[in-house]
């Protein structure tokens, strides 16, 4: 930054020729122009020369967008999805990038936080999981209401409705094709729920408005009743996942006494409780009303879980 600062130099809507340099939380690439002013970029990837237009200037910070592609990385792929882009959804950050390199950059980023904020150099490997293309994965999605009453996504940091008629990395229960002919009243949110065992909740407003209002998630054995407005994983494989991931890390025993902090519906707690038995102990601990509510259900005559 220049003593006058990047305002001085830079304005929205301006657009400069950069080299992308390194990957930085957030989904930003860091680069420098011809005066060292350091800008952070979306939609490209490190090594490319690209031409960017300047989307923020702050007296601490310059944001840009990839408008042109000089000199193409070897791991920049055609986007899947046609609303990704500059000035369009901001929903994903790296649809441009192959799926295998997408992971080399999370782990970057993660090595980079541990070794800037806690001082670590940490071995990261980041591992994918199906489906293994990285596409139609999520099964919880909020939707904003355009002014002409179409579901969308909103631009990157921006109030802009983006109207949608697909979206990649939802999951196709959500059968997003017939959602987007709808014509919504209002500007409440279209929130959308898919479970495990495909079936699809329509709420707005807090209240549902088509489907069942408890939904049932099925992981390993355990079945798990909640409300669709509950937190539970978005990544169809990651309650899965995660379970098996805990469980072999905490390597319990009968008898145990664990503590599931922010342990939301119980996703952990029910298999902990199996693992530990009946003379163990689960002490679930949650602040969220309706995930609390779902707990005391899901748990009812569990007599090694304690809810609190």
């Amino acid at each position: 930054m220049t003593p006058d600062g990047p305002a001085t130099r830079l304005h929205v809507g301006e657009r400069v020729s950069l080299t992308v340099g390194p990957i930085a939380h957030g989904g930003h690439f860091v680069c420098r122009d011809e005066s060292g002013q350091v800008i952070f970029l979306r939609h490209g990837i490190t090594g490319e020369k690209v031409v960017a237009q300047i989307t923020q200037v702050t007296s601490k910070i310059v944001r840009a967008d990839v408008v042109e592609v000089v000199s193409k990385s070897e791991f920049r792929v055609d986007s899947p999805c046609e609303f990704s882009g500059a000035g369009r959804c901001g929903g994903c950050d790296f649809q441009h990038v192959d799926i295998n390199h997408q992971r080399e950059l999370k782990r970057q980023v993660i090595k980079e936080q541990f070794s800037r904020l806690a001082k670590l150099d940490v071995e990261v490997e980041v591992l994918g999981v199906a489906p293994n293309d990285g596409q139609h994965w999520r099964t919880r999605m909020d939707f904003a209401i355009s002014a002409e009453g179409r579901i969308g996504l909103y631009a990157h940091r921006s109030n802009e409705v983006i109207p949608i008629t697909s979206c990649s990395i939802a999951v196709e229960e959500m059968k997003l094709d017939q959602l987007s002919q709808r014509m919504w009243n209002g500007d409440a949110r279209v929130e959308v729920a898919v479970s495990n065992t495909h079936q699809l909740n329509i709420s707005r407003g807090g209240r549902s408005i088509s489907g069942p209002t408890q939904l049932n998630e099925k992981v390993g054995d355990i079945n798990y009743q909640l409300s669709p407005f509950s937190f539970w994983q978005s990544h169809l494989a990651a309650p899965a996942t995660l379970v098996t991931a805990v469980l072999q890390l905490l390597e319990l025993s009968s008898g145990d006494v664990v503590c599931d902090l922010y342990g939301g519906v119980g996703l952990f707690t029910a298999a902990i409780a199996q693992k530990v038995g009946a003379k163990g102990k689960v002490h679930l601990i949650e602040s969220d009303r309706k995930a609390i509510t779902d707990a005391q259900r899901i748990f009812k005559g569990v007599g090694n879980v304690e809810i609190h």
